[in-house]
């Protein structure tokens, strides 16, 4: 079998075990990758206004978004980690569920 129908299966069958989880990891991909953007261009401003004019206000709101974007990215993947250890559990409380769907597919 190869690698892509492999993943085609794969994904078929947790779309149809639990969609909401699927759902979940590409947001939680997200909201990972956007931490990582946001933490590599708002510190560019903070030190090109730094090195440039030195207005506090500016300085401030930067340093200020810095802070405030990765509290805000902190409590998301918090929240996105508590709800799929949520799915999680209630994955292993359903196996049944998983059973009869693999015997469908195949």
């Amino acid at each position: 079998m190869s690698n892509i129908r492999k993943l085609k299966l794969f994904f078929r069958l947790s779309w149809k075990t639990v969609p909401s989880y699927i759902m979940l990891l590409l947001l939680h991909t997200l909201f990972s990758g956007g931490q990582v953007v946001l933490n590599v261009v708002l510190p560019k401003y903070l030190i090109d206004e730094l090195t440039g004019d030195c207005v506090p206000e500016r300085l401030l709101a930067y340093g200020g978004l810095v802070v405030g974007a990765n509290l805000l990215f902190a409590w998301l993947n918090r929240l996105m980690k508590r709800v799929m250890d949520v799915q999680q559990v209630y994955e292993y409380q359903a196996p049944e569920k998983v059973e009869d769907i693999v015997a469908r597919i195949h």
